[in-house]
């Protein structure tokens, strides 16, 4: 009975007590390797899209890859008048449509620069 008595007005830590702040420590310490893992990966792919990118964007700016054709610019007529004179269910609305050539530079994706065509089938 002594003994037990003298542990407990004893100060410091136990085992059990130990070992839980290192359990604490250790899954502390793994969660932050797997936010830094992901991290890093996030990046790499970023960076990669980003070249990609830059890549493509430095042809266009470099007018490689011209190609020719046409834009077709389509208005509906109705913005210009009020609702009242056009009924809003009129199946075929009354477009104006504006059709000029186009030269456009195209990279390795989907980026595309044009710039209009002088001339006589320019439009300008």
């Amino acid at each position: 009975m002594k003994r037990i008595k003298k542990m407990i007005r004893e100060k410091g830590e136990t085992l059990i007590e130990t070992l839980v702040a290192i359990m604490i420590l250790t899954i502390s310490a793994m969660l932050l390797a797997q936010v830094t893992t992901s991290s890093v990966r996030i990046n790499r792919i970023a960076e990669k899209v980003d070249g990609e990118y830059r890549r493509e964007l430095k042809m266009v700016e470099n007018r490689e890859h011209l190609s020719t054709g046409n834009v077709t610019i389509k208005r509906d007529k109705r913005s210009e008048e009020t609702p009242d004179e056009i009924p809003p269910d009129l199946p075929n609305k009354p477009q104006e449509t504006y059709t000029y050539g186009v030269d456009y530079f195209v990279g390795e994706g989907n980026l595309k620069a044009y710039q209009a065509q002088t001339g006589k089938n320019g439009g300008i």
